[in-house]
């Protein structure tokens, strides 16, 4: 089975991975993620379905199908994270995690910037507060999701030249949006 950089090396490809890595994050490898277009020829004069770039916790099957969160058993009360974000048509990031008791929601929070089309230049450390709406319940599974446009809003894209994985010399043309690059994530404890 190919790889996903042996489909992007073809000479017109019609997907292109909405999250990749580079070497140059807060500390060693970061993640990359980026509002792509995709459905025709992404390296054509056209763009067809323009998605947000998400990485979450969980798991893709090989369909594509999205299996989100991951068994999880204790109560953490904030997220951590350091990002850096390229702001493409004044779009604004999401971060967001919510943890379960079975399907009950019983914890979540969120970090959207109040502004648009703020540039991040340089890692930056964002807490997220965990909010407990019921503490009788036992966490089962949490979901923890950055995008690389929040959610319930529409990314854009453009013809852009990226590099993948970012800082090597494997240069594509796509249509492209903004991009948030994530590093040293951590859930708190005992706040």
């Amino acid at each position: 089975m190919p790889t996903a950089y042996d489909i992007i090396k073809s000479a017109s490809y019609a997907c292109f991975p909405t999250t990749t890595y580079t070497t140059k994050g807060n500390s060693g490898k970061a993640a990359v993620i980026r509002s792509i277009g995709h459905g025709r020829s992404n390296s054509g004069a056209a763009s067809g379905t323009k998605t947000r770039g998400i990485l979450y916790v969980g798991n893709t099957s090989d369909d594509g199908t999205i299996d989100e969160g991951q068994s999880w058993e204790s109560r953490p009360t904030a997220l951590s994270f350091y990002v850096k974000y390229n702001v493409y048509n004044n779009e604004r990031f999401g971060a967001y995690v919510e943890l379960y008791s079975g399907n009950t929601k019983i914890a979540s929070g969120s970090h959207v910037p109040t502004e648009h089309g703020v540039n991040i230049d340089s890692f930056t450390k964002i807490e997220v507060p965990i909010d407990y709406t019921d503490e009788t319940k036992k966490a089962t599974e949490i979901h923890i999701r950055f995008c690389s446009v929040a959610e319930g809003e529409n990314p854009a894209v453009h013809d852009i030249s990226v590099n993948v994985p970012e800082g090597s010399n494997d240069n594509y043309t796509v249509w492209g949006g903004s991009v948030l690059y994530v590093d040293n994530v951590e859930l708190i404890y005992g706040r």
